[in-house]
Formats: structure tokens, sequence, C-alpha cells
């Protein structure tokens, strides 16, 4: 498996992007920028990262917001993965495991299904591109979050999406330049040196009880299940 990599973002966080270039080895040829005069959804210049040249032997795209820090290793990690999961979208930022839950912890896998695709670190096989941004395009006019229309597109064409636990990247945009007064989006779960077995095929699926009617509403700390959905 080959892989490459792009960041897509705005010019008020250079600092970031160029931390992650760096670190990566990334040129100005996989950078790309808001150039609109007033911004807008991250989409377009998503758009741009997902759909600049793919060369030929390259199997797996993957896609950076200009606010993440990327673990040490993380192309080494990412090929393991893609090598493990050639098929799968993955999610490199555990969007549901930001808070501590130990149920997740300690699994003989570091890969979960993922229900909430988060887009600031995404990695797809590429062939994969061009049919799910036409859906996004025809479906959605492109009028729609990045990563909420390649969920929709992924959930549509039967893709499985997985994360993983430790988290590969941080967000460290705490203040959010698309979605203003959202909440900062930090996992505990990430590592500068995450260690896992990596070459696993299996996935894990943990989800919350319901617990809203039967609590009256009331949150409390109804913990979740796990099954396995994938074991080679």
């Amino acid at each position: 498996m080959n892989l490459d990599i792009h960041i897509y973002g705005v010019h008020a966080r250079d600092d970031m992007i160029t931390a992650t270039a760096s670190k990566l080895g990334i040129t100005l040829d996989h950078i790309h920028y808001d150039d609109r005069p007033n911004g807008g959804l991250m989409m377009y210049t998503a758009k741009k990262a997902w759909c600049a040249p793919v060369p030929y032997d390259i199997t797996h795209r993957v896609a950076l917001a200009d606010d993440v820090e990327v673990c040490d290793d993380f192309i080494s990690i990412a090929t393991q993965i893609a090598e493990a999961h050639p098929k799968s979208i993955i999610s490199f930022f555990p969007y549901e495991f930001m808070r501590k839950t130990p149920e997740v912890e300690g699994l003989d896998t570091p890969y979960l299904k993922c229900h909430i695709l988060s887009g600031c670190a995404i990695m797809m096989p590429v062939e994969y591109i061009e049919p799910c941004f036409a859906y996004i395009k025809e479906q959605f006019n492109d009028e729609c979050p990045d990563d909420w229309g390649i969920q929709q597109w992924a959930e549509s064409a039967g893709i499985e999406i997985i994360t993983t636990v430790p988290a590969l990247v941080q967000h460290i945009g705490d203040e959010s330049i698309a979605n203003k007064g959202c909440f900062i989006r930090r996992t505990v779960y990430y590592q500068t040196d995450p260690v896992a077995n990596w070459s696993s095929k299996k996935v894990v699926e943990y989800r919350l009880k319901e617990w809203f009617f039967s609590n009256h509403g009331k949150p409390n700390q109804t913990k979740g299940a796990l099954r396995v959905v994938t074991e080679c």
C-alpha cells in the first residue's frame, strides 16, 4: 500500500500547517487553502485536497485539516492500517471517544466501528474519491460539511468506516473557524507514540445503551455494549 497526504485549511493557521507539513515532509503542492474572500463550509477546501491529481502508484489518500497534531511515525502506522483494512475509510480522530471510556481500553484490537466521522483526519482508498464526491455534488450540491458528506456516501455504498484507539491525531484547533462557538474537541486517547496491534483485522463496535427514556431524560453513567463486527 502507498499513501499520499494532503493538508487543507486557512492562512490564519499557517503555524499549524507548517508544523504538520514539516513533520510529514509534505510539499507546498499538497497544501490547499481556502481562497474565498469570506470563507465558508470546509467542503470547498477539503474537496481541493481530496480531488487533487492522484499519482499512479498511490492506493490511499489522507486528508488532514489545518488544526491537527499528528503522532510520531504517522505515515508508517497509517500504511499498516491501510494494509490491514484496505477497503475501509479510516477516521484518525475518534470523535466518539474524546472522554475516557474504560470499555474500549485494553482490547486486542485498536479498531472500532465509527458512527461519527471526523473530518480533521481521514484516509480512504483512492478509488472511492470520484464516486464519493460525485455523490456529494449530486445529493447536496456540496452544501454540507465534508465529513458528513463522506459519511453519507459511505453508508449509501456500504463502505465500512473505522476509527482507532489509541488515536493517531489530536485536534488542536480549540477555537473553530468554521463553527464559531463550537465546544473544544480533544481526545484523551491521543498518543504521540501510539502502540497497538495495527495488523489486526478485528473491528469492534461500541454503543451506549439507551438511557434517555428509561431514566426520564436525566443523564446517567450508563455504560455501553461491545460486539465484534469484523474478525478474520
